[in-house]
């Protein structure tokens, strides 16, 4: 699933679980954030999944994909946490993969299919049709750059990574294949739409320049039967980026991180790399905080599930000794 370019916005965060959508607003204590007064609202169907999502943070929208095809907008109030519906519409049986807002106050809504290879544009108000391009393969993933003038896409009839310029929807050039195998993964673009970050099928994660297509750097896992089909990017401090991969056939994510020109100096030669992966023994709170914001769908609905459970047997044994409070 492509959860667009923020899963946290300012005042609350947001959780996708299957077709549900969890809204948890932030605390004015030391908590980061007030879990009694999360809501939750059902998007979809039950057996129909939350495929796509991204938010709109000059506006508070957020929109929502289905697997089945359905698309639908909310307004995100913060203080207190309220959803409320815009407008939804089905755009067919295509499955869509990534959803974008872009152009001057977020006005258009960018969405690219997986089966039928289309890229589209509506207006984000009302959600009418602007124009339409089939691309050259299925898409299984997408990003777009911060200043929203390059697109790269997950070519799955070819295994390579497309580059398209936005809005003209030309193609200027492709990144080789990495493996064969025909599954989706993710891609991210990093340091302003410089340099790009793909997944591979294999247990590899590329470092890309956007400008030539070479590849700037390999970054591999120590097991050669993962498929490093997600990824993501921050940039923790001023020139602190992090990368982080998550392999397929275990749960694994690995986090590697560039180092300053000062430290790669210090480095023997043959070891100079522009990004090494380390071991994290000992991390820090910003890394911690960014792979749980990673992983938010996996482990917040046990969290959830168990802390439900020590307030109901709280409560029961209580009340089993009479005790008052």
């Amino acid at each position: 699933m492509n959860h667009g370019r923020r899963s946290i916005i300012p005042g609350c965060a947001l959780g996708l679980e299957e077709a549900r959508l969890h809204c948890v607003p932030s605390s004015e204590n030391t908590q980061p954030f007030a879990w009694r007064r999360a809501i939750t609202a059902s998007a979809f169907n039950l057996n129909d999944a939350v495929e796509a999502a991204t938010y709109d943070d000059q506006n508070s929208r957020l929109v929502l994909a289905s697997h089945s095809g359905c698309l639908r907008m909310y307004k995100i109030e913060k203080s207190p946490p309220e959803v409320q519906e815009l407008w939804a519409i089905r755009i067919g049986d295509a499955i869509p993969r990534a959803l974008f807002f872009f152009g001057g106050a977020h006005q258009s809504l960018l969405m690219l299919c997986l089966e039928n290879a289309q890229m589209s544009c509506r207006e984000a108000q009302n959600h009418n049709l602007l124009w339409r391009k089939a691309l050259s393969g299925g898409i299984g993933n997408a990003a777009l750059s911060s200043d929203e003038k390059v697109l790269l896409v997950d070519n799955l009839s070819t295994g390579s990574f497309d580059i398209y310029e936005i809005p003209s929807q030309t193609l200027l050039r492709s990144f080789q294949p990495a493996s064969t195998r025909r599954y989706v993964k993710q891609c991210a673009f990093l340091e302003s739409a410089r340099t790009a970050v793909c997944g591979s099928t294999n247990n590899e994660v590329r470092v890309m320049d956007v400008t030539n297509s070479e590849c700037l750097q390999l970054l591999k896992t120590a097991t050669k039967d993962d498929m490093m089909q997600v990824v993501a990017v921050s940039t923790a401090h001023a020139n602190r980026h992090l990368i982080a991969g998550g392999s397929g056939s275990t749960p694994t994510i690995y986090l590697w991180e560039k180092l300053k020109e000062s430290e790669q100096n210090n480095i023997v030669a043959s070891q100079a790399v522009p990004i090494e992966r380390r071991d994290r023994s000992g991390v820090n709170g910003p890394i911690i905080l960014f792979v749980l914001v990673c992983t938010y769908s996996n482990w917040y609905p046990h969290v959830r599930q168990f802390v439900d459970f020590l307030v109901e047997w709280g409560k029961e044994f209580i009340e089993s000794h009479n005790f008052s409070i």
